[in-house]
């Protein structure tokens, strides 16, 4: 559906680039997944790879290579595989990835707010030493630059997010619905979510149409984070989409 209705599928660097000021092609995507599951090296690569499509996997640092439950996540040696095509590894912490008993008695994503009875200097240090340490790792595995951030579950408080622009990442995407613009928050990007089972590839092309604000939406973004497949699109003008 990408290639056939004339989407530009574009790097990680590619999206950095534009926040910067520099052009990219017209109806840019850029393609995304979460956790870092075997089943990104095992099916998504191949596919992107013969349509010659970069890409951007996310991974649970800890997790490369282990499989938790029937869960596989893909190993150094697939993220090696992978980035010689273009898609490249990056962050969705080293293990911050869960839930937690936050300060306001709630359970909620740790990058959130601190837990129950922490105080704000010890959780910034330790978010801030997780992302890092994912940071380091990715990089001397793969000795690529790491600068993105896909936040667990979607969410990010104040107090997080300036720990991760600390530790060196200069875009951190969420799970919130919508388009790139030269104007986002790059420690805020939307997303347009592609990882439901349910959804065809109109109506994925329907809500990113939407989104950018050129047709109306075959039916409304769900609301509930799905932290699997993305599409992250990235436009100048959005009646260029």
């Amino acid at each position: 559906m990408l290639a056939s209705r004339g989407y530009h599928v574009i790097t990680l660097k590619q999206l950095l680039d534009f926040l910067e000021g520099s052009p990219i092609p017209d109806n840019a995507v850029l393609i995304t997944f979460d956790d870092g599951y075997e089943s990104v090296h095992q099916y998504a690569f191949p596919e992107l790879a013969k349509r010659h499509m970069p890409a951007v996997a996310f991974a649970i640092v800890k997790y490369v290579g282990q499989k938790l439950g029937n869960l596989q996540h893909y190993s150094w040696d697939g993220a090696k595989e992978m980035a010689s095509a273009g898609i490249t590894t990056q962050s969705h912490t080293y293990n911050l990835h869960s839930f937690g008993l936050l300060a306001n008695g709630k359970n909620g994503p740790l990058l959130e707010s601190p837990l129950k009875g922490q105080s704000i200097t010890n959780y910034r240090n330790m978010v801030y030493q997780d992302l890092k340490r994912s940071r380091e790792e990715i990089e001397n595995h793969l000795q690529q630059p790491v600068y993105a951030l896909a936040l667990p579950f979607g969410s990010g408080g104040q107090t997080a997010i300036q720990a991760a622009a600390d530790a060196g990442f200069k875009l951190i995407f969420t799970t919130h619905y919508g388009v790139v613009t030269r104007k986002s928050n790059p420690h805020a990007l939307p997303r347009v979510n592609a990882g439901s089972p349910a959804i065809t590839p109109a109506e994925l092309d329907a809500l990113i149409r939407a989104a950018a604000g050129t047709s109306a939406s075959l039916k409304e973004q769900p609301t509930s984070p799905q932290p699997h497949t993305s599409v992250a699109t990235d436009t100048r003008k959005a009646k260029r989409l």
